[in-house]
């Protein structure tokens, strides 16, 4: 399942997937003019990959 966050303005924050109440893939934070900060791929929670 696909999760997003948004700030107060409703540009996006965070962006990433969730299979079974764990972090799974790829997740990606935005700071607020809308830049990647952080990449970070998971697998059932762990950071596989930043």
């Amino acid at each position: 399942m696909k999760s997003e966050i948004f700030y107060e303005d409703g540009k996006i924050r965070m962006s990433g997937h969730f299979k079974d109440g764990k972090k799974n893939g790829e997740f990606i934070e935005y700071d607020e003019d809308g830049s990647i900060i952080n990449k970070a791929l998971y697998k059932n929670d762990k950071i596989v990959v930043q």
